[in-house]
């Protein structure tokens, strides 16, 4: 069994009033994107959000074949805590972790995230050399019991994770074009409409 965790619980903050993960692109949600590919991948998908977006949120992935359960933030932790409630729910020895906000991402990438098993956490490298530890492919229980220990201490940022972990990095520049092209997060409305007007002028 492969699972997918998709998280949609951040707040926000730089996209004011609007819940990022219902922000449209191409025609669709940005949530709805990241879960269109893991649809097609996985056997299991985990959305992690607040209780106040499930409802919008199950009516932006509705019709999706995959089996799709919830988590639902109840500390404002940030990521590391949505990861942690999914997985927790995890069946699965590996989990891809995506967050809402990587709409390119497609099955090349997440296949070039499990072509390997080494060590306990598989990320990406994008081309500004920056790692993307949102986007990547874990070992469920050795991450699952690394983010409790950060937890524990008071460290909330995800880029910890990875120095608690055995981490493989794979560098965006060694992919094929296509595929590297795939690491990018929407973090504003601008970031949005710029993602939004290179992908209209292909």
């Amino acid at each position: 069994m492969t699972t997918g965790l998709v998280l949609a619980g951040g707040r926000s903050v730089r996209f004011g009033d609007v819940d990022k993960a219902l922000a449209e692109f191409d025609g669709s949600p940005l949530i709805r994107q990241v879960i269109d590919t893991l649809d097609m991948s996985t056997d299991r998908i985990l959305i992690s959000c607040r209780e106040a977006q499930r409802p919008r949120i199950e009516a932006a992935v509705s019709g999706i074949e995959t089996r799709l359960c919830w988590t639902i933030d109840t500390e404002p932790i940030g990521p590391l805590g949505g990861i942690r409630d999914g997985l927790e729910r995890s069946r699965s020895e590996w989990t891809f972790v995506i967050g809402c906000d990587f709409p390119l991402v497609d099955r090349r990438l997440l296949a070039a995230l499990a072509a390997t098993d080494e060590g306990d956490a598989i990320v990406p490298v994008d081309c500004d050399a920056q790692l993307q530890p949102l986007c990547g492919r874990y070992r469920t229980a050795p991450t699952l019991k690394a983010i409790r220990s950060l937890l524990e201490t008071g460290e909330r940022r995800p880029i910890e994770l990875l120095n608690r972990l055995e981490t493989t990095t794979i560098n965006a520049r060694e992919l094929p074009a296509a595929v590297r092209e795939q690491l990018v997060n929407v973090n504003t409305p601008a970031d949005l409409a710029q993602l939004d007007s290179r992908t209209r002028d292909r």
